[in-house]
């Protein structure tokens, strides 16, 4: 197919452009899905924890440097189809405070409905060590619930090995498996992989006319769009990047500002019984005014070997002891927008990210970790550590293209159209003017249907 045979261009395969081509497909439109990185390869691997956590086989080289400590540092983002969802934990919230999105309850609302049709999210009980962990939070006052979960059942074994891992068995709802496969399915689809977007070139018309790409090899090249729809879905950090890289105007001042990314912490708390290999992330604990608990992957001791240097030089089979008495807490709680956290483009094109959350939003987060652990010993829990999540963490980023009802509040409308150039759209977490207090995955999915829905 000729590149001027495309009704819409994406730029990025994670949950925003994986859930919109198949959107799109589904209307009829021919689509064209490029991705820096490859198909992640189906082989063992995928469940080889020191692999994953000590080598990191499915994560990138490239470095960034923090605007902060002016450091290099190297993100945990993942280039390949299906993006960071291909790793994910598959925790599937839809936002708790509407507020916050760039479009109203009443019409999120279908889209919401039909994202949790398309990744498949439902519940599952609980195993015993949980069923007994939520017990002590209802007593404790607090409201547990289940926590909604994107695997597919007929194909899904309930292992260990889900949190933080790709899934040989294509059980995992991933934007590959529920979103791009459909959409290649229809035959209207093309992925295009090893293709590194460098810059749009946008005309005296105000429209992109060629999309500028590198390849594996470093040759550059470029793609006419004849006028049709460029939607960046590359993750916030990225589509803020490409747009900043090709000049975009922006009479906001906005783009690229606002970075979020939740305040998150790990807390694994050892006890002394051995609790048998399984699923544990079916609980979530809401607590208003702070943020949530969850529960996070089964530790394993290749994980705790890879966290610190601690771990790193300690006997396998004191960590294989701790692992196996051992479950995983995951808190989180908002940071707002703050336009100094940000992300620039420096000269050779490198990334720069400026992060620090507010005094007022670390406070909180310190509160709910203090509400959590006089519980602990109570769950059977007698020894914790906590770790907080560093600037490399970057699963939940978010904001730094924010839709907006005025021009002058952000550089994309609020039905995910930039407000200075025709053909360009966002569809990603890019848009969200907060971050909120739950995963993203579910809104960045809703989200592109709302996209879809302005294409059509």
């Amino acid at each position: 197919m000729n590149d001027s045979r495309y009704d819409a261009i994406i730029v990025g395969s994670g949950m925003g452009g994986g859930t919109l081509a198949r959107a799109l497909t589904t209307q009829g439109k021919h689509v064209l899905l490029l991705e820096r990185g490859g198909w992640l390869p189906r082989e063992p691997a995928n469940w080889d924890t020191e692999q994953v956590f000590q080598r990191g086989r499915y994560g990138v080289t490239e470095q960034w440097v923090d605007g902060i400590a002016g450091k290099p540092f190297t993100p945990g983002e993942h280039y390949n189809v299906g993006g960071k969802t291909k790793l994910y934990g598959a925790a599937l919230f839809a936002a708790r405070d509407m507020n916050g999105l760039p479009v109203g309850l009443g019409r999120q609302a279908a889209y919401y409905q039909q994202a949790k049709r398309w990744y498949h999210v439902h519940y599952e009980p609980h195993a015993p060590v949980i069923a007994r962990i939520s017990d002590v939070f209802t007593g404790a006052g607090f409201r547990p619930e289940p926590a909604p979960i994107g695997t597919i059942p007929q194909q899904c074994i309930m292992c260990d090995k889900c949190d933080g891992f790709a899934c040989p068995l294509h059980a995992k709802a991933d934007a590959e498996t529920c979103g791009i496969k459909p959409a290649v399915d229809t035959g209207l689809c093309e992925v295009r992989t090893g293709v590194k977007v460098t810059r749009l070139y946008r005309n005296d018309a105000g429209m992109i006319d060629f999309i500028g790409y590198e390849t594996g090899e470093g040759t550059a090249r470029n793609i006419p769009t004849d006028g049709a729809p460029v939607i960046l879905a590359a993750g916030a950090v990225n589509s803020a990047a490409l747009w900043l890289r090709s000049e975009i105007p922006d009479v906001s001042d906005q783009a690229g500002r606002n970075y979020m990314c939740h305040l998150s912490s790990a807390v694994l708390a050892t006890g002394k019984d051995v609790i048998p290999p399984g699923f544990h992330k079916t609980l979530f604990v809401p607590v208003d005014g702070f943020g949530t608990i969850q529960m996070a992957g089964q530790p394993q001791a290749g994980m705790l070997k890879g966290e610190s240097a601690m771990a790193h030089y300690s006997p396998s089979m004191m960590l294989r002891e701790i692992a196996e008495r051992s479950v995983t807490f995951w808190l989180m709680t908002e940071d707002h927008p703050n336009p100094d956290n940000r992300v620039q483009v420096l000269p050779g094109g490198r990334i720069k990210l400026t992060y620090s959350p507010y005094k007022g939003d670390v406070s909180t987060h310190d509160d709910l970790y203090k509400l959590l652990v006089p519980h602990l010993e109570t769950m059977g829990f007698h020894l914790h550590m906590r770790k907080r999540m560093p600037l490399a963490a970057v699963a939940h980023q978010c904001g730094t293209l924010r839709a907006a009802r005025h021009p002058y509040d952000g550089p994309v409308r609020e039905d995910g159209r930039a407000y200075s150039t025709g053909n360009l759209y966002v569809s990603d977490a890019s848009v969200f003017p907060r971050s909120g207090e739950v995963n993203p995955a579910l809104t960045v999915a809703a989200w592109a249907l709302r996209v879809a829905e302005t294409l059509k």
